[in-house]
């Protein structure tokens, strides 16, 4: 996880568990910002006719952008 280019910026500062199933995929989990605070977050993709490898780098970023590392 978080091998995109634009992403690298959260490994190591996110926390997260991902979830399958038919049809769905999940990410959710924790970081803290550069802020100082914790946040949390939860993204799930359900019945998306998407290649599961675009989901999952999309939600890789979005957990970054969380972080506040890539914005």
């Amino acid at each position: 996880r978080f091998d995109d280019a634009n992403s690298k910026c959260a490994v190591g500062k996110v926390r997260a568990k991902t979830g399958t199933l038919t049809g769905a995929i999940a990410l959710s989990g924790l970081t803290q910002g550069k802020d100082g605070k914790w946040k949390v977050f939860s993204f799930v993709e359900n019945g998306s006719t998407a290649d599961p490898n675009a989901i999952k780098d999309a939600m890789d970023g979005l957990a970054a952008t969380v972080n506040g590392c890539w914005a």
